[in-house]
């Protein structure tokens, strides 16, 4: 997730290799998101992701699972202070 209105509002990267997987557009301050093993079910393996700037539920490839977004607002998998 970026603050930065010039960066992507979200992105995935590979871990290893530090590769961009995905990014959403920017142009907003994004501010909060989840990324994690939300979603599980076969179709789906490893993390997928959203953010309250762009609600669809992201797997780790960037495809739109679920067939639409997010409820409205997102919630985060752990809340930090």
């Amino acid at each position: 997730m970026s603050e930065d209105s010039g960066e992507p509002g979200s992105w995935m990267a590979d871990a290893r290799t530090g590769r961009i997987l995905w990014q959403t557009a920017g142009g907003s301050d994004n501010g909060r998101g989840v990324a994690a093993d939300v979603y599980v079910y076969a179709g789906s393996p490893g993390a997928e992701a959203w953010s309250a700037s762009d609600t669809t539920l992201r797997s780790a490839t960037g495809a739109s699972l679920i067939g639409g977004d997010m409820p409205t607002p997102p919630r985060p998998a752990v809340h930090t202070p």
